[in-house]
C-alpha cells in the first residue's frame, strides 16, 4: 500500500469516527436518545411486531410427501401473517439524522406495506436486446407475466393502536427521571 493510500484510508477512518460522534451528539441534543423517547419507541416496536406475528392458517388439502406445510397469505388490506417470523424479527428502532425511527429494515416488509405493481415492460439489456421478448411461446409468456401484490399495511394500524400506550410510557418514564421514582 502506498503512502498516499495509507493516508487516505486513515483520513476516511477518522471522518467516519467523527461523523458517528456528531450523529450521537445531534441525537442527544435533539432528544432522540432520551429515555422517554426510547421507551415510547419500544412500545411502538412491540405493537408492530404484534401486528405481523399473527399465525397464518395452514393450507388445507393434499400436500406433496416431504413438502413443508405453508400458511396461507393474508388478504389484501390486512396485516401480513407470520410465515417465517423474519419480518417480525426485523422490526427495530434506531436514530437516523437526529431522529428516532421505528420500523423494519427488511426489504420485503416495505414491499408488503406499500404493495407491488410491475408493468411487465421489457427493458433493453447491455447488448441492446429486449429481455423477455422472443418469438417463442415461452418468451411471450414471460413478457406477459406481471407481478401484482396488493398492499398489506401494518405500520399505520400499529401506530394507531400504540398511540395512547406510547404517551403513557413517555409520561411515566419522564416522571421517574424528574421525581426519582413514581408510578
Amino acid at each position: 500500500m502506498s503512502l498516499n493510500a495509507a493516508i487516505r484510508a486513515d483520513l476516511q477512518a477518522q471522518l467516519r469516527k467523527a461523523n458517528k460522534a456528531l450523529g450521537a451528539i445531534m441525537a442527544d441534543v435533539g432528544g432522540a436518545n432520551t429515555p422517554e423517547l426510547r421507551e415510547s419507541a419500544n412500545v411502538l416496536r412491540k405493537h408492530i411486531r404484534r401486528q405481523v406475528s399473527k399465525k397464518a392458517t395452514l393450507a388445507q388439502g393434499p400436500v406433496r410427501p416431504g413438502a413443508k406445510m405453508r400458511g396461507l397469505p393474508s388478504a389484501p388490506g390486512e396485516a401480513p401473517r407470520r410465515q417465517t417470523g423474519r419480518l417480525a424479527r426485523s422490526v427495530g428502532q434506531e436514530v437516523v439524522g437526529g431522529v428516532r425511527r421505528v420500523g423494519t429494515n427488511y426489504f420485503v416488509g416495505r414491499l408488503l406495506e406499500t404493495g407491488v405493481d410491475s408493468s411487465g415492460e421489457a427493458r433493453p439489456t447491455k447488448t441492446g436486446k429486449l429481455r423477455g421478448h422472443s418469438k417463442t411461446a415461452k418468451g411471450r409468456e414471460r413478457r406477459n407475466n406481471k407481478i401484482r401484490i396488493e398492499p398489506r399495511p401494518f405500520m399505520e394500524a400499529a401506530a394507531k393502536a400504540a398511540e395512547e400506550e406510547m404517551g403513557d410510557a413517555f409520561v411515566v418514564t419522564l416522571r421517574r427521571r424528574t421525581e426519582g421514582g413514581g408510578t
